[in-house]
């Protein structure tokens, strides 16, 4: 089951090229996928560079976003002239690769290489990886940098003399995403441990990471004026009820990954670096059941920790192979290419779920670029989907759910539904009389439809107290727009607002 000397470095090189020109691959075949929300860090990223601010409404300062970093890299995309869709999805892929060849090179170190390709395979067939990394948004960055942070930080655990290098990939970490600082607070009783035996050490790596967090946070307090982003109102409700959702979320997760976590017991040998690995992984289940996980089938939240596992899973199988010699060679081989095949068949519901997302992404990208086109200048629109169609109707946009509007994150009306989705302010937003108003997702449709059609099944809140508001029906008329053959565009339009078709 092993290589050695020259032929394994070269199978090890050759296997995890051929690895990632696959994942590349599967990549593209999702076609244009790019998630609604991944368009609203877009839209910050945009004004940033036109001058008007990290900003989701030019003159609003509302963090709407929860991926500082990531935000900044497209800012710098467009500001090379890339535009954001594009780079958004291409630097997601690029840091898919990095994240498999990571993967790779560090199960390589704690098993060999022949295991070090099998863990980059599991993680290139993984098809929710896979879909994350091309929608655009900074998860594909976030897992990579998550696995750095957290095999550097295990290795100077287990070597104190080693340098506190791993602070830097924490403070990247932490400025990716908020849920960043669990890598941190991971780490840390382990890093402490180490204090004894060079103290100089761990004063630099903990002041380090409190000085870059202090930084960044006095920053968005001076420039938001808000302890917490505006997406934690919106998202996390103060009365627990994200648990079910939390339960849920992680319950499918581990269902997927139960061969792979059966396999963790039999690693026959301890890795000291591996400690704190668990200790993170126990600290993102409970940050994701309290927080509710979010409403895609991919697990994203869960992804940070993938590489972890399959790295763990990796050294299991070479700590079995060296324990039970007398079990043949082509057993432990075909047990690792059933691992693979096992995170191949998520590959298949990743490609379906794309099937099901493509068309619909192309229409909100038609309907964004006609209604600017043909909105008078200074319109305004309320909506529910907050992505693709503000980004490229270019109007000034009220987000129905609170995502970027802290009224509606604030004081909207609670409604026990998926998260970030369980918001309504329908008096709020029919206050600020915005010309157009769009309910997803009853955006579409392959005929003309009367009001009452169009509200027979509706999902979020914010739809449905919209349409039972005697107010709306009395200052809003429907109207369509054929903007594709056979498809029509439906938007609610304040009188004497609307665009000619």
């Amino acid at each position: 089951m092993k290589p050695t000397g020259k032929k394994s470095r070269i199978f090890f090189i050759v296997g995890v090229g051929a690895v990632c020109l696959a994942a590349a691959f599967a990549e593209a075949s999702f076609g244009e996928i790019i998630q609604d929300d991944a368009y609203i860090s877009f839209r910050y990223a945009e004004n940033l560079i036109a001058g008007n601010g990290l900003v989701y409404n030019p003159g609003e300062r509302v963090e709407g976003y929860t991926n500082f970093l990531w935000t900044l890299l497209i800012g710098a995309s467009v500001k090379a002239g890339i535009g954001a869709p594009f780079a958004g999805r291409w630097l997601g892929v690029i840091a898919s690769l990095g994240a498999i060849i990571l993967t790779a090179w560090i199960a390589r170190r704690y098993a060999n290489e022949y295991l070090g390709v099998v863990a980059a395979a599991m993680l290139a067939a993984n098809g929710n990886f896979l879909l994350e990394a091309a929608q655009g948004l900074e998860t594909a960055l976030f897992v990579l940098i998550v696995t750095a942070a957290a095999w550097r930080a295990g290795e100077e655990f287990a070597a104190p003399a080693k340098r506190p290098l791993s602070v830097i990939l924490l403070i990247l970490a932490f400025l990716t995403r908020p849920d960043g600082a669990l890598v941190f607070l991971a780490a840390l009783p382990f890093y402490a441990a180490t204090a004894r035996a060079n103290p100089r050490r761990f004063a630099i790596w903990l002041g380090s990471f409190a000085l870059a967090a202090a930084a960044y946070e006095s920053w968005r307090l001076a420039y938001y004026d808000s302890f917490f982003p505006n997406t934690f109102y919106a998202k996390v409700r103060p009365e627990g009820e994200t648990l079910e959702y939390g339960l849920k979320y992680t319950v499918t997760f581990v269902l997927r990954f139960t061969p792979f976590l059966l396999l963790l017991p039999l690693a026959a040998k301890p890795r000291k670096v591996f400690y704190p690995w668990g200790v993170l992984v126990a600290v993102f289940v409970t940050y994701v059941i309290i927080v509710g996980g979010d409403m895609k089938p991919t697990g994203r939240f869960y992804q940070p920790v993938i590489p972890l596992l399959l790295v763990a899973v990796a050294a299991a199988l070479y700590d079995l192979e060296n324990a039970a010699r007398w079990v043949p060679r082509w057993t432990l081989a075909a047990l690792a290419g059933a691992l693979v095949a096992t995170s191949l068949l998520q590959y298949v519901a990743g490609l379906d779920y794309a099937r099901q997302y493509r068309d619909p992404q192309r229409l909100h990208v038609v309907a964004g670029k006609w209604l600017g086109e043909n909105a008078p200048p200074g319109a305004t629109l309320a909506t529910t989907p907050a992505g693709i169609i503000p980004y490229y109707s270019g109007l000034y946009t009220i987000d129905m759910l609170g995502l970027t509007d802290p009224y509606v994150a604030r004081h909207g009306r609670r409604t026990f539904t998926l998260p970030g989705h369980g918001l309504s302010a329908t008096d709020y937003i029919l206050d600020k009389k915005p010309d157009y108003i769009l309910v997803y997702d009853l955006i579409f449709t392959a005929k003309p439809v009367s009001f009452e059609d169009l509200f027979k099944d509706m999902r979020w809140p914010a739809a449905y107290y919209m349409a039972t508001s005697r107010r709306f029906r009395n200052e809003y008329v429907m109207s369509h727009a054929e903007i594709t053959p056979g498809m029509y565009f439906v938007y609610f339009v304040r009188s004497k607002s609307s665009p000619k078709p």
